[in-house]
């Protein structure tokens, strides 16, 4: 299979949902699939190794690139979403990276603290949270229009900095440079408290959110592994996002989560050369934008982001019966 197929094999017929869980308005059902699994590392997990770094451009700093250089001997993850702190301002991935090992490179980045533009320190840090659904959501709608129109992964930064900003006002966030980390900062204890509600599934390879009856992001490794260590940071995203929320979903919308999931491939098929190792998937559709990377016939990681989509009319098994959905064609 190709690349594009690859993803569609697995949104068509490879996931297989387990039981909601629920905190507040958030709703989480894990995603388990049978896909091969790569020997990467994830990011988190060599965060803090001196031979893994995370630096403005040698040449002089750019808003819309930083330098990886990897003295590890094996590959190291970055998943699209991820946010980095420190150096000339916060900055989050616009699409995963899969950085080769014993390797220099330039990764594409969209700034999240725009009223900042002086060094933090010369090597950037992982923040706790990733960046909120919505704000990935205008992030990846920017670099695939970019993507079609110039060949660069470059989000519209102008639409990236307004959803902060929205963001921040919605929560009753202040950051003086106007950073979307302020977020999470200011909400630490509501936002790990709703986390802390929530269980990783033994071989857990996803998590689909709902916020209330809104499908809002569904991110999917392609190992226990990988899942493992992204699990909190992509909860206090989500979480955060559901502060603003009050109802947590109902059935109905439960089960027309496979319905939306398998949606996601409607939309036209882009394949194109990943930043680092391996391709990036991209489908849009009106109500959902999904990258993925593919690399050695694993999807190392899909993200699908979903702006208010209305719910389906499909019907599946009723919830006293449920224990597994697969996701089939």
């Amino acid at each position: 299979m190709n690349a594009i197929e690859t993803v569609e094999a697995l949104i068509g017929h490879g996931l297989v949902m387990s039981e909601p869980q629920q905190a507040g308005a958030l709703t989480l059902l894990p995603l388990h699939h049978a896909g091969p699994a790569l020997g990467y590392a994830p990011y988190p997990d060599i965060a803090l190794d001196p031979e893994f770094t995370v630096q403005e451009l040698a040449g002089g700093a750019a808003v819309p690139t930083l330098l990886v250089a990897n003295g590890l001997a094996h590959d190291v993850l970055i998943p699209e979403g991820q946010v980095l702190v420190g150096l000339q301002q916060d900055r989050t991935l616009n699409v995963t990276v899969l950085v080769p090992a014993h390797a220099t490179t330039e990764i594409p980045v969209s700034c999240v603290e725009r009223g900042r533009w002086h060094a933090s320190g010369d090597v950037a840090s992982s923040a706790d949270a990733f960046l909120s659904p919505r704000v990935r959501d205008a992030k990846l709608r920017g670099v695939q229009r970019n993507l079609a129109e110039s060949g660069v992964y470059h989000s519209e930064q102008g639409r990236v900095w307004h959803e902060v900003d929205r963001m921040l006002r919605s929560t009753g966030s202040h950051s003086p440079s106007d950073s979307y980390n302020a977020v999470y900062q200011t909400h630490r204890g509501r936002i790990d408290e709703i986390v802390n509600a929530f269980t990783l599934q033994p071989d857990q390879r996803g998590v689909f959110a709902l916020i209330g009856d809104r499908p809002v992001a569904l991110d999917v490794f392609d190992s226990p592994r990988a899942m493992g260590a992204l699990w909190r940071p992509l909860l206090r995203s989500y979480a955060a996002e559901s502060l603003r929320h009050r109802r947590p979903a109902g059935d109905r919308a439960i089960d027309d989560s496979v319905a939306w999931i398998r949606s996601l491939t409607d939309g036209t098929a882009v394949s194109s050369t990943g930043v680092g190792l391996g391709e990036i998937v991209q489908f849009e559709t009106a109500d959902s934008v999904t990258s993925a990377l593919v690399y050695d016939g694993a999807v190392v990681h899909m993200a699908a982001l979903g702006i208010g989509s209305e719910p389906s009319t499909t019907q599946f098994t009723q919830p006293s019966a449920r224990r597994a959905w697969h996701i089939t064609s």
